[in-house]
């Protein structure tokens, strides 16, 4: 409650630690299972990588097993799965993994934690396997008419909130975004019913990016509102990345860079969303690094930069069937026909003056087409030269990943030649004028 409701995390987090150390002196292990299935589905998450509570759930669940407790053992199974999802490496892994979890879990006989499972699985199988509608919960594993029915009749809001989180997600991911807005909406009262899971911080980055793509086909007078509703849940997010920047960081930037396209920006944009890129990559969330890629391609192809907006495109396809969500995959290929289905092929590598072929358009050692751009527009920006020196050398060490730059420029020709020296290093920038004799 400390952690998801009132925001003291610090607090709540060293409770939790506390309760843990108390648990781990108690000469009985029967109620361990219990405690490590409250910590890691409702605290930790809070200040530690994600992962460390999906691996802890496991652990949870097997001495909930040998104890015979098969409510928490099912507690413990089913925050897993919903956690190992959202930062989840491989779809067709993780479904054959979850597959035998269901298992034991339909033995067990827990139904609330079959339901929010289910749920989990079937989206998996959506992202993996083409359907022509991408976005309905029908399948093998859930039926989303009969089960939402069957949630409302027996009062389960915790599967209900989930249910429209789910469909949110979906939606955003396939381009269906007043219908992701739609299920963020119907289901932010049930919100305290997932209050404390990482589940609850994902559901409002989701509702942030999914009011943020549809403001620039809604009416003007609409704008400000949607504005102020991701304002807000983007301060959460920051608030909450400086407890754990491994969880969240990438949310904040990948917002942020939403924020930026929309206010035009476009700088700022373009930082930000390599930023989101590298932090999710770095934090070891696939899925948004593939939808920052993504994102940061359409931004460019609003800016009639196809050669950058394919690039990016180009990343974000390679990351969806890395992940190995082929419907997302075939979706690209649909979405966005001029870059993947285009006749037109990139051209063939330059030989370098040693014979060696240059490298392809989009290798890892090609020129960072993304910072000329930045430079051009940092050039038309700044009318000061000393500011314009600096962001130039500044794009330059980013550009080549150096600790420190310097550059020294003539001016006139009298006798004591004069020079503007500028210098920029990772923790401090300088830029002056200086007269030296030669």
């Amino acid at each position: 409650m400390l952690c998801g409701q009132f925001n003291a995390i610090d607090k709540g987090y060293a409770l939790g630690r506390l309760a843990m150390r108390l648990d781990q002196k108690t000469t009985s292990r029967q109620a361990h299972h219990r405690t490590l299935s409250l910590f890691n589905t409702y605290i930790r998450h809070w200040k530690e990588p994600l992962h460390e509570s999906t691996q802890s759930l496991l652990h949870g669940h097997q001495l909930a097993v040998e104890c015979g407790d098969l409510e928490w053992g099912a507690y413990c199974l089913a925050a897993h799965i919903q956690f190992a999802f959202l930062q989840g490496k491989r779809l067709p892994d993780l479904q054959a993994t979850f597959d035998e979890h269901i298992h034991w879990l339909r033995q067990s006989g827990q139904k609330q934690s079959i339901q929010y499972s289910l749920i989990t699985l079937q989206v998996i199988d959506n992202l993996r396997h083409s359907r022509p509608h991408p976005t309905w919960l029908d399948g093998q594993y859930y039926q989303e008419d009969f089960m939402l029915a069957e949630h409302r009749t027996e009062n389960h809001k915790t599967a209900i909130c989930l249910h429209h989180f789910y469909k949110a997600l979906l939606s955003y991911l396939f381009g269906e975004y007043q219908a992701a807005v739609r299920h963020c909406t119907s289901g932010e009262q049930l919100l305290p019913y997932i209050g404390g899971t990482y589940t609850y911080t994902f559901y409002l980055f989701i509702a942030a990016l999914s009011r943020l793509a549809l403001i620039p086909a809604s009416p003007h007078k609409e704008h400000a509102q949607s504005l102020n509703n991701v304002a807000k849940i983007l301060h959460r997010i920051q608030r909450w990345a400086k407890h754990c920047p491994r969880n969240h960081s990438h949310e904040a930037s990948l917002i942020q860079a939403e924020l930026c396209r929309i206010r035009k920006r476009d700088i700022q944009a373009m930082d930000l969303y390599d930023q989101a890129i590298g932090q999710a990559r770095d934090n070891d969330f696939p899925l948004v690094e593939a939808l920052a890629c993504e994102l940061a391609g359409k931004f460019y192809l609003s800016k009639n930069r196809p050669l950058f907006a394919n690039s990016y495109l180009e990343q974000a396809r390679k990351g969806y069937q890395a992940y190995g969500a082929e419907a997302k995959y075939a979706h690209m290929h649909t979405t966005y026909p001029t870059v993947f289905n285009a006749a037109v092929q990139p051209p063939a590598p330059l030989a370098s003056p040693h014979g060696l072929s240059a490298p392809a358009l989009y290798s890892n050692q090609a020129i960072d087409i993304a910072s000329v751009i930045k430079a051009s527009q940092a050039i038309s920006d700044e009318i000061v030269l000393e500011r314009l020196l600096g962001r130039l050398i500044q794009l330059v060490i980013e550009n080549v990943g150096a600790q420190r730059a310097l550059l020294v420029l003539k001016r006139g020709l009298t006798a004591n030649r004069c020079f503007s020296v500028a210098w920029h290093s990772m923790t401090a920038i300088s830029c002056r004028s200086n007269s030296l004799t030669t």
